[in-house]
Protein backbone atom coordinates (compact mmCIF):
# COMPACT_ATOMS: atom_id res chain seq x y z
CA UNK A 1 0.00 0.00 0.00
CA UNK A 2 1.44 3.01 -0.98
CA UNK A 3 2.40 6.03 2.06
CA UNK A 4 2.33 9.36 1.55
CA UNK A 5 4.36 11.38 -0.95
CA UNK A 6 7.90 11.87 -0.70
CA UNK A 7 8.49 15.52 0.46
CA UNK A 8 11.83 17.49 1.15
CA UNK A 9 12.85 19.17 4.13
CA UNK A 10 15.31 22.02 4.02
CA UNK A 11 16.89 22.97 6.79
CA UNK A 12 19.44 25.83 7.84
CA UNK A 13 22.29 25.26 9.86
CA UNK A 14 22.45 28.34 11.78
CA UNK A 15 20.08 28.57 14.81
CA UNK A 16 20.54 24.64 14.96
CA UNK A 17 18.87 24.50 19.18
CA UNK A 18 15.77 25.96 17.25
CA UNK A 19 15.72 24.18 13.86
CA UNK A 20 16.84 20.88 14.91
CA UNK A 21 13.44 20.59 16.92
CA UNK A 22 11.96 22.21 14.03
CA UNK A 23 13.27 19.41 11.83
CA UNK A 24 12.15 17.34 14.54
CA UNK A 25 8.34 18.76 14.35
CA UNK A 26 8.32 18.38 10.55
CA UNK A 27 9.62 14.91 10.52
CA UNK A 28 6.74 13.90 13.83
CA UNK A 29 3.85 15.20 11.70
CA UNK A 30 4.99 13.21 8.33
CA UNK A 31 5.19 10.23 10.71
CA UNK A 32 1.87 11.01 12.25
CA UNK A 33 -0.01 11.43 9.15
CA UNK A 34 0.63 7.96 7.94
CA UNK A 35 4.29 8.67 5.87
CA UNK A 36 7.92 6.66 6.38
CA UNK A 37 10.69 8.42 7.62
CA UNK A 38 12.84 6.94 4.97
CA UNK A 39 10.53 8.86 2.49
CA UNK A 40 11.84 12.25 3.26
CA UNK A 41 15.11 13.78 2.17
CA UNK A 42 16.51 16.19 4.62
CA UNK A 43 18.83 19.26 3.09
CA UNK A 44 21.16 21.27 5.41
CA UNK A 45 21.20 24.66 3.91
CA UNK A 46 24.33 26.82 5.12
CA UNK A 47 21.81 29.62 6.33
CA UNK A 48 18.69 31.16 5.55
CA UNK A 49 19.46 32.88 2.15
CA UNK A 50 19.90 29.46 0.47
CA UNK A 51 17.17 27.80 1.61
CA UNK A 52 14.92 28.67 -1.72
CA UNK A 53 17.67 27.84 -4.25
CA UNK A 54 17.73 24.41 -2.40
CA UNK A 55 13.72 23.81 -2.08
CA UNK A 56 13.79 24.44 -5.85
CA UNK A 57 16.31 22.00 -6.72
CA UNK A 58 14.51 19.47 -4.62
CA UNK A 59 11.32 20.20 -6.35
CA UNK A 60 12.84 20.52 -9.58
CA UNK A 61 14.34 16.90 -9.12
CA UNK A 62 11.58 15.45 -9.69
CA UNK A 63 11.91 13.40 -6.81
CA UNK A 64 9.77 14.97 -4.07
CA UNK A 65 6.14 16.45 -4.84
CA UNK A 66 6.45 19.42 -2.17
CA UNK A 67 9.24 20.53 0.70
CA UNK A 68 9.53 22.23 4.37
CA UNK A 69 11.37 25.15 4.73
CA UNK A 70 12.74 25.41 8.07
CA UNK A 71 15.21 28.40 9.45
CA UNK A 72 15.22 30.84 12.51
CA UNK A 73 16.08 34.76 11.63
CA UNK A 74 16.54 36.45 14.81
CA UNK A 75 16.34 40.20 14.99
CA UNK A 76 19.61 41.82 15.48
CA UNK A 77 20.68 45.49 16.00
CA UNK A 78 20.22 46.49 12.15
CA UNK A 79 17.40 45.40 10.08
CA UNK A 80 19.33 43.07 7.74
CA UNK A 81 16.56 40.45 9.42
CA UNK A 82 13.81 42.16 7.67
CA UNK A 83 15.49 42.25 4.43
CA UNK A 84 16.31 38.47 4.60
CA UNK A 85 13.03 37.43 6.18
CA UNK A 86 11.43 39.31 2.77
CA UNK A 87 13.84 37.78 0.33
CA UNK A 88 13.51 34.25 1.67
CA UNK A 89 9.45 34.45 2.09
CA UNK A 90 8.61 35.87 -1.27
CA UNK A 91 11.10 33.71 -3.08
CA UNK A 92 9.22 30.42 -1.37
CA UNK A 93 6.21 31.77 -1.99
CA UNK A 94 7.42 32.00 -5.97
CA UNK A 95 8.45 28.84 -5.85
CA UNK A 96 4.89 27.32 -3.73
CA UNK A 97 3.25 28.60 -6.97
CA UNK A 98 5.09 27.04 -9.33
CA UNK A 99 7.04 24.29 -8.68
CA UNK A 100 4.75 22.73 -5.83
CA UNK A 101 3.49 23.25 -1.85
CA UNK A 102 6.46 24.55 0.33
CA UNK A 103 5.62 24.38 3.98
CA UNK A 104 6.88 27.83 5.72
CA UNK A 105 8.31 26.82 9.41
CA UNK A 106 11.51 30.00 8.61
CA UNK A 107 10.37 31.62 11.63
CA UNK A 108 11.46 35.49 11.90
CA UNK A 109 11.51 36.42 15.37
CA UNK A 110 12.93 39.44 17.91
CA UNK A 111 14.50 36.83 20.60
CA UNK A 112 15.50 33.16 21.03
CA UNK A 113 12.73 32.50 23.77
CA UNK A 114 10.00 33.18 21.06
CA UNK A 115 12.25 30.63 18.18
CA UNK A 116 11.56 28.02 20.75
CA UNK A 117 8.03 28.55 21.96
CA UNK A 118 7.47 27.90 18.28
CA UNK A 119 9.32 24.84 18.08
CA UNK A 120 7.63 22.78 20.57
CA UNK A 121 7.44 25.00 23.27
CA UNK A 122 4.21 26.68 24.32
CA UNK A 123 3.22 27.93 21.12
CA UNK A 124 3.33 24.14 19.46
CA UNK A 125 5.92 23.39 16.27
CA UNK A 126 6.32 25.41 13.46
CA UNK A 127 7.81 22.26 11.12
CA UNK A 128 5.15 20.13 12.34
CA UNK A 129 2.40 22.46 11.13
CA UNK A 130 4.54 23.09 8.13
CA UNK A 131 4.85 19.75 7.12
CA UNK A 132 1.29 19.44 7.69
CA UNK A 133 -0.08 22.69 5.41
CA UNK A 134 2.19 20.61 2.33
CA UNK A 135 0.18 17.78 2.85
CA UNK A 136 -2.92 19.43 2.58
CA UNK A 137 -1.83 21.58 0.42
CA UNK A 138 -1.18 18.07 -1.94
CA UNK A 139 -4.50 16.75 -1.07
CA UNK A 140 -6.84 19.56 -1.69
CA UNK A 141 -4.44 20.14 -5.16
CA UNK A 142 -6.12 16.91 -6.13
CA UNK A 143 -9.81 18.14 -6.48
CA UNK A 144 -8.45 20.11 -9.36
CA UNK A 145 -5.66 18.66 -10.57
CA UNK A 146 -6.56 14.70 -10.37
CA UNK A 147 -2.98 13.77 -11.45
CA UNK A 148 -1.11 14.71 -8.79
CA UNK A 149 -0.16 12.51 -6.13
CA UNK A 150 -2.59 9.37 -8.17
CA UNK A 151 -0.12 6.99 -6.63
CA UNK A 152 -0.58 8.56 -3.22
CA UNK A 153 -4.38 9.35 -3.58
CA UNK A 154 -5.37 6.97 -0.40
CA UNK A 155 -3.23 8.14 2.02
CA UNK A 156 -3.65 11.60 0.77
CA UNK A 157 -7.71 11.46 1.52
CA UNK A 158 -6.67 10.30 5.19
CA UNK A 159 -5.03 13.98 5.42
CA UNK A 160 -6.98 16.14 8.00
CA UNK A 161 -8.52 19.02 6.03
CA UNK A 162 -7.56 22.67 7.40
CA UNK A 163 -10.46 22.90 9.22
CA UNK A 164 -9.66 20.08 11.42
CA UNK A 165 -6.27 20.89 11.84
CA UNK A 166 -6.64 25.02 12.39
CA UNK A 167 -3.92 25.72 14.94
CA UNK A 168 -4.52 27.14 18.28
CA UNK A 169 -2.55 29.89 19.12
CA UNK A 170 -2.03 28.91 22.67
CA UNK A 171 -1.54 25.64 22.17
CA UNK A 172 0.75 23.46 21.44
CA UNK A 173 0.68 21.36 18.29
CA UNK A 174 0.21 17.73 17.55
CA UNK A 175 3.78 17.08 17.29
CA UNK A 176 4.87 19.95 20.17
CA UNK A 177 7.01 18.55 23.18
CA UNK A 178 7.23 15.17 21.96
CA UNK A 179 8.89 16.38 18.93
CA UNK A 180 11.44 18.09 20.89
CA UNK A 181 12.80 14.27 21.79
CA UNK A 182 12.92 13.52 18.20
CA UNK A 183 15.35 15.21 17.46
CA UNK A 184 18.28 14.06 19.32
CA UNK A 185 17.49 10.80 17.59
CA UNK A 186 17.10 12.71 13.90
CA UNK A 187 20.48 12.30 11.82
CA UNK A 188 20.45 14.96 9.28
CA UNK A 189 21.57 14.23 5.48
CA UNK A 190 20.80 10.67 6.27
CA UNK A 191 17.56 10.29 4.57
Amino acid sequence: MPHLPPIAIVVSRYNRSVTDRLLAGAIAAYVELGGRERDLKVVDAAGAFEIPFLVSAALGSGGFLGAVAIGCIIKGETSHDEVLGHAVTGTLASISASMGPVGLAVLTVNTTEQAKARAGGTLGNKGGEAMTAVLQSLAAARAVQPRIGKKFAKRLAKVPRPGQTAPDKGAKGASGESASGAAKTAKRGAR
